[in-house]
């Protein structure tokens, strides 16, 4: 809402770190760390699209091991002919790509407002 500072009030940095779960939060005061001890000059923007970054980075590292889980357990399920674990496991097996391609194409949009932004 509109204030004194005019449409949109000055970036507050404590404040930003009040809505954020704790996880986000601690990744947020790591980019701020990054920046050095006054880190009230950095911009909203950039900081944003570290923090979105980091979080698709955190999201791939997920899938990722989700990933070799479910080779693993398909691996195991074919040695011992069990149809419903690996009819199970591929099911599973699609749904990780298709979240690899949510998080591909949202690294791209990411990616793409980052750099309209500079």
């Amino acid at each position: 809402a509109p204030n004194d500072q005019g449409v949109h009030p000055p970036f507050d940095a404590a404040a930003l770190l009040l809505t954020l779960d704790d996880e986000t939060a601690a990744l947020a005061r790591a980019l701020y760390a990054k920046a050095g001890p006054d880190a009230r000059g950095l911009d909203p923007a950039l900081l944003d699209y570290e923090i979105t970054r980091l979080l698709l980075e955190l999201e791939d590292d997920q899938l990722r091991e989700r990933s070799d889980y479910n080779e693993a357990a398909q691996g195991e399920a074919e040695r011992a002919g069990d149809r419903e674990a690996i009819d199970r496991l591929l099911l599973e097996r699609r749904q990780i790509n298709e979240m690899r391609l949510s998080l591909d194409r949202r690294r791209d949009q990411t990616r793409l407002l980052a750099s309209h932004r500079r």
